[in-house]
């Protein structure tokens, strides 16, 4: 440590903390500027070309046209009253029923009414939709009905991929997320924007409601001050649209915003509504006859609880309804409930019976993939004619499904292309699949589209005559003390139901199967609960403090339309600055900055940046592509086997991290070199789960993307795995185990924790809690286990990240972490007080090395952004790469390079430094635990032989006696 400190000192690593000046954020929309001039002239170009257009119309704009003046939207009246409102207000809601063609035409109502008047050049509108899919699909919707390619008056904005349309007469279709990354780094996008329409409010997602707050705040701010801003739309068809209006028009700045309201009504056939109970005799009927049919509501997989599953409804069915009797007989009868809820009677004269908790019920809860097959071969025997729709909880169900169906005699026939039955999936991940869906089919063919709730609102599938729903949906919950994610199915609300039941009537009359009892469908909650209550705000907190908006966390988030827990609040503030992307006073560090630039979660661009500083990606990309809900040693399969599994891949590292880095590589390796036979034995011997390394080879992906539009690394070789194609010079370190253990101390929600007491499996940790080594961890100790390690070591330091990952480290935790904790541990370096001050100052060192070398990225990443064209929120718009300040310095072009705070030559000190010191310290450890070891073996030695001659002495007194 010594020497290392004065060589980077020698080589300009400061002695004392500093301060360097941050790179203002690049990411977001770039916004054009004309002269009024400019501006009169390209109206009237417009207007020409609009006047040509409608003069002499083409077939197919003219086929389009009529077709759009069929939905309710686009009555005359109804047109006008939305653009009298319009004029009028700040603020227009709008309520329109599905089908009533909301989305695809009053974006257009408002554009042609200006380009008609001559006012085009000032028309430009921002149409923000929850899914890219909704976005794409809407954005070409929209320009095959204007009889356009697109890009001429609309286009569409998404992350990884864009379409630009020109700059004024123009409609601009984008995610919630990049309208919110813009709105956060440049305000000039409400001078360049004349109307921002936001679509489906009514889901309230956490971008939504911060996108709201914002733009509530920015309009009034702007209107306080007499300067332009844009009209703000809110659309949706279940939106509780006077909240959102008295939100809306709440006081900020001193000044009101108005306001006004529609509702317009849609054109949907009537839809036929099948619950469970309705068809399940028919479903009985058929399953006598049919021996195949009869396995599908009887299945022998133990992971298909089809059976209990309907078992399960009827009985939720019958106990409602017989509940229901009893209140009736007590006098209490629905109609007095009904109109007890109507006069607003708060008192809790509802009974109990009558209100359902179902979410909570994990029997409700399964997946019935043999009744959902059956319900659709039921479908299809009842029908000849349209597409069919499968409202699944996730993509193992999606899956599952399609397997079934595949394999099934019945469908083999009938399923792929050239016959009778398409068979799409819709999910988020799928990118190119999502868009397939919308390609013409031929005549007489049918799609089956299996679908989560990506297909529930926006998009449009006109064809769809049956919808098939689960009513299920997979939440993201977060919980702030164990700081973990869970994605639990529940029952969806009835605006959700709603949603889905509209799909199956856009064009002819339509039949909805719910698969469960209309009582389940009765006890519904009305609407989802707003999404900013339930999720991590960290992303969001820091995406805040990373823009020009002067605020603080805990004010903005209270001003929201529904304030999240302050405990959730607080725990994104003490997250961020554990992680060092805010100072303790909501200042954002040279690393925030960085992480902010991108869209993933700050803990996982984290570790792949310190994986590049350290020049050790390749393990700490893994340790970034983790997830704690999708563990990649399958559990369910392995059971009890996992652990040991588990010790095998840790090896001696004690780290439950490393033993997921080594199982991944062994994975990865074999699924690169296509070894079929090795896969297929890791995951019957050693339970990897396969599905779980390919989603993780996604995500690496990705994060290697984002660290390349941030220009510190070199674009990835498509034809090449993501681990392949990174530089040899990034992976210098991979092989330091002591190395990964410091760096993965702060990523996640890590702490210190020390065992006490005669406990083995009980810590307690820094602050005070109480933790216990998971069972399924390489740190558990078996029985057999304890009376060796009972002596191996006086005291054990751990630090955990969560419930599922321990590593233990000494000397690691006083380089890694942000908090320290009183400890005793026979070790050398921590006896003599000038070695602790040595650590104590290689600490700081390490803290100015990490601001210098940070403040290098930050740089390096703006001005890649600044290359690209905008460099907009979600790396929608590719920018070029720009040799970083890590790249070894002769083999980068000088001129593009930033000016660099700290030489190649001190960077590979420093790290050289801290990895030798590590590893020295792994010997000393190593060396200890053998001691130990020794120690404790000569002991149970000595004191066999004290045993044998006690027994032996015993002996010899009775011969004796």
């Amino acid at each position: 440590m010594v020497e290392t400190l004065k060589r980077v000192r020698k080589l300009g690593l400061p002695d004392a903390a500093q301060t360097y000046p941050l790179a203002q954020p690049t990411f977001g929309m770039r916004f054009p500027r004309f002269s009024k001039q400019r501006l009169e002239r390209l109206s009237q170009w417009l207007l020409d070309k609009w006047k040509a257009k409608h003069t002499d119309p083409s077939p197919e704009y003219k086929s389009h046209l009529e077709q759009r003046k069929t939905l309710p939207v686009m009555a005359e009246e109804v047109q006008q009253e939305i653009l009298r409102k319009v004029s009028e207000n700040d603020v227009l809601v709008v309520r329109a029923n599905t089908g009533s063609g909301k989305t695809t035409q009053i974006p257009q109502i408002i554009l042609d009414e200006a380009l008609s008047h001559g006012k085009g050049a000032s028309c430009h509108i921002a149409i923000s939709q929850p899914r890219r899919i909704s976005a794409t699909s809407v954005a070409r919707r929209v320009a095959k009905e204007r009889d356009e390619p697109l890009g001429e008056s609309v286009g569409y904005l998404v992350r990884f991929d864009s379409v630009i349309p020109r700059r004024s007469g123009s409609l601009l279709f984008c995610t919630a997320g990049v309208l919110l990354k813009s709105l956060q780094s440049h305000h000039e996008m409400l001078t360049t924007f004349s109307h921002i329409i936001i679509d489906e409010v009514h889901e309230r997602s956490l971008i939504t409601d911060c996108t709201l707050t914002l733009l509530r705040d920015l309009i009034c701010e702007r209107k306080s001050q007499q300067l332009p801003y844009p009209k703000l739309l809110l659309m949706s068809a279940t939106i509780s649209s006077r909240g959102f209006a008295d939100y809306l028009t709440g006081s900020r700045y001193g000044v009101q915003l108005r306001s006004a309201e529609i509702d317009i009504g849609g054109s949907l056939f009537p839809v036929k509504t099948h619950y469970l109970h309705d068809f399940l005799p028919a479903l009985e009927a058929r399953r006598g006859k049919d021996p195949e049919f009869l396995k599908l509501l009887s299945p022998a997989r133990k992971d298909d609880p089809t059976g209990p599953y309907i078992q399960h409804e009827l009985d939720f069915s019958q106990t409602i309804i017989a509940k229901t009797q009893t209140v009736a007989v007590q006098g209490i009868d629905q109609a007095s409930l009904d109109e007890a809820e109507q006069e607003g009677d708060d008192d809790d004269d509802e009974p109990e019976a009558l209100v359902s908790d179902s979410r909570e019920d994990p029997g409700a809860l399964a997946s019935p993939i043999g009744l959902i097959a059956a319900t659709i071969f039921h479908v299809l025997k009842e029908s000849t004619s349209g597409d069919i729709l499968v409202f699944l909880v996730g993509w193992n169900d999606i899956e599952r499904t399609a397997e079934l169906l595949e394999s099934h005699p019945a469908m083999k026939q009938k399923l792929g292309e050239g016959k009778e039955i398409r068979l799409f999936k819709l999910h988020s991940s799928l990118t190119e699949t999502n868009e397939r869906v919308f390609d013409e089919i031929p005549a007489g063919c049918r799609r089956l589209v299996l679908a989560t709730n990506i297909a529930e609102t926006s998009i449009t599938l006109p064809d769809v005559e049956h919808v098939i729903d689960t009513g299920k949906i997979r939440q993201r919950f977060f919980n702030e003390q164990s700081g973990l994610d869970t994605f639990p199915a529940r029952w969806i609300s009835k605006s959700n139901r709603q949603q889905r039941e509209g799909r199956a009537g856009r064009v002819r009359p339509g039949n909805y199967y719910g698969l469960f009892s209309r009582e389940r469908a009765e006890s519904f909650d009305e609407s989802t609960p707003a999404e900013i209550t339930r999720v991590d705000l960290t992303e969001a907190a820091l995406d805040l403090k990373a823009s020009p908006i002067v605020t603080t966390v805990r004010d903005f988030f209270q001003r929201t339309p529904t304030p999240p827990k302050p405990e959730a609040v607080e725990y994104a503030l003490q997250y961020l600055h554990r992680l060092g992307a805010l100072t303790i006073d909501e200042r954002i560090t040279p690393l925030g900055r960085v992480l902010a630039r991108t869209p993933v979660h700050p803990s996982m661009m984290r570790a792949a940046l310190m994986g590049v500083l350290f020049q050790c990606l390749e393990p700490m990309l893994v340790i970034a592509c983790l997830e704690i809900d999708t563990p990649m040693f399958a559990s369910n399969t392995g059971g009890n086997k996992v652990p040991a599994s588990r010790k095998l891949f840790a090896a001696d590292s004690e780290s439950d991290l490393i033993a997921d880095v080594n199982a991944f590589r062994k994975c990865e390796a074999a699924l690169r070199s296509m070894d079929i036979e090795t896969v297929g034995s890791l995951a019957q011997d050693h339970f990897i789960s396969t599905s779980v390394v390919k989603y993780m080879l996604k995500v690496a992906r990705q994060l290697c993307d984002e660290l390349h539009l941030a220009g510190l690394l070199p674009a990835l070789d498509p034809d090449q795995s993501v681990f392949a194609s990174i530089p040899a010079h990034l992976n210098k370190h991979t092989g330091c185990v002591p190395l990964l253990k410091a760096l993965s101390m702060n990523l996640y929600n890590s702490d210190l924790a020390l065992r006490k007491g005669r406990l083995l499996q009980s810590f307690t940790t820094s602050s005070g809690a109480k933790s216990l080594i998971s069972h399924r961890g390489v740190n558990f100790l078996a029985k057999q286990e304890e009376s060796v390690r009972k002596l191996r070591r006086p005291n054990d330091l751990l630090s955990y990240i969560t419930r599922r990952q321990d590593t233990e480290t000494p000397t690691i935790s006083w380089l890694g972490h942000t908090s320290m904790m009183q400890v005793q541990v026979d070790h050398p370096a921590f006896k003599p007080d000038a070695v602790v001050k040595i650590i104590s100052e290689f600490r700081k060192a390490l803290e100015r090395f990490c601001t210098l070398a940070l403040t290098d990225l930050d740089k390096t990443a703006a001005a890649a952004r600044q290359v690209g064209l905008g460099g907009n929120a979600g790396g929608g718009l590719a920018a070029p790469w720009t040799h970083p300040v890590l790249i070894p310095e002769q083999d980068q072009q000088q001129d593009r390079r930033p000016m660099s705070l700290i030489s190649q030559e001190l960077r590979d000190s420093f790290v050289h430094g801290l990895v030798k010191t590590l590893e020295a310290d792994a010997v000393a450890l190593r060396e200890l635990f053998a001691r130990n070891a020794l120690e404790v073996e000569q002991r149970r030695l000595q004191s066999e032989a004290d045993r044998r001659e006690h027994e032996a002495t015993k002996l010899r007194l009775q011969q004796t006696g």
